[in-house]
C-alpha cells in the first residue's frame, strides 16, 4: 500500500482579504452603475466582449484610485459588486 501525504491544512487555504468598508461597497455599485449597459449586453461576439473587457478594466482602476479600504483585483471586484 502506497503513502498518501496529508499536506499541513494551514498550506491549503487560501490568503483572506480585509473586509469591505461600506463606503467602498457603495464606490463599487456607482462605478457599476455607470457601466451596466456594456456589462450586462448579452451578445458574446468579440466586440462586446472587447467593450465589457475594457469597462471592467476602467471600473477595476477608477474604484482602486478611489477607495478608502484596500486595493481589490478584478476578480474581487466582479465577486463582491456583481
Amino acid at each position: 500500500m502506497s503513502e498518501v501525504k496529508i499536506e499541513d491544512a494551514s498550506e491549503c487555504k487560501r490568503k483572506r482579504s480585509s473586509n469591505w468598508l461600506e463606503e467602498d461597497k457603495m464606490l463599487l455599485k456607482q462605478l457599476i452603475k455607470e457601466k451596466v449597459a456594456v456589462i450586462e449586453n448579452k451578445n458574446t461576439d468579440t466586440n462586446t466582449n472587447n467593450k465589457k473587457k475594457k469597462a471592467w478594466s476602467g471600473i477595476e482602476e477608477s474604484f482602486n484610485n478611489m477607495c478608502q479600504g484596500s486595493k481589490r483585483t478584478l476578480t474581487q471586484l466582479k465577486s463582491n459588486g456583481w
